[in-house]
């Protein structure tokens, strides 16, 4: 029997049958996966504060023939008990978990793309601008995906761009943007590319993301991954 092991972080969890519980988790050796845990629920194996949303945890498992995968090992390695104090840090937390499950398929590892997500959820507590964290990472997930050709040169007519505009994760002009296209001014457009080259978190909570760029950002990383 063939078991393998790492770490990982539940992005869901969800009961099934009387005492079982699935979860997905995201991973650094195997990327995005799901595994059934027996008995979960039961009293007698006391699994029941590891396997909530958002905790960390050491797991071993078994493949099975599809995508789901049974676990025969799982201990909390950090239960982030801070998310659970405030309701913006709860929300920006799930908001950085639903960003992994919408862009990333099953079992394709990244490694520092789980190391960013860990280091993101650990910032929460002390970030001034959960905002920027969040635009952060979710433009920064699109250009590790090399999903976002992000500069200022029309894909249709090659002309530079005072005013871009971007459908999925191209660049275009006003007159050259296909219909759904969303527009970003010169000023968010510079902001943006310095949150995309960021490289400490004290850079990033340095750049101001308003409520619509940042619904914008969102808007955007949605429409590439839909």
């Amino acid at each position: 029997m063939n078991l393998l092991k790492t770490e990982g972080l539940i992005l869901r969890s969800i009961p099934f049958k009387d005492y079982d519980q699935i979860m997905t988790l995201y991973t650094p050796d195997y990327g995005l996966i799901s595994v059934v845990v027996k008995a979960a629920r039961s009293q007698k194996r006391g699994l029941s504060s590891a396997i909530s949303p958002l905790n960390r945890v050491d797991l071993v498992f078994k493949r099975g023939k599809q995508e789901l995968h049974s676990c025969r090992e799982l201990s909390a390695l950090n239960h982030h008990l801070f998310l659970r104090e405030k309701s913006d840090a709860l929300r920006a937390a799930c908001e950085f978990a639903q960003a992994i499950r919408t862009s990333q398929l099953p079992e394709k590892p990244s490694p520092e793309l789980y190391t960013l997500l860990i280091k993101m959820i650990e910032r929460i507590a002390d970030s001034p601008s959960l905002s920027s964290l969040l635009a952060a990472f979710r433009l920064k997930i699109v250009r590790h995906d090399g999903l976002l050709r992000w500069n200022s040169i029309c894909s249709g007519c090659q002309k530079n761009l005072e005013t871009p505009h971007f459908y999925k994760g191209e660049p275009f002009c006003a007159e050259h943007c296909p219909s759904g296209g969303m527009r970003f001014a010169r000023e968010e457009f510079e902001l943006l590319e310095k949150l995309m080259g960021s490289r400490s978190f004290p850079e990033i909570e340095t750049i101001p993301v308003s409520e619509t760029l940042s619904f914008n950002v969102k808007s955007l990383f949605e429409i590439i991954y839909l």
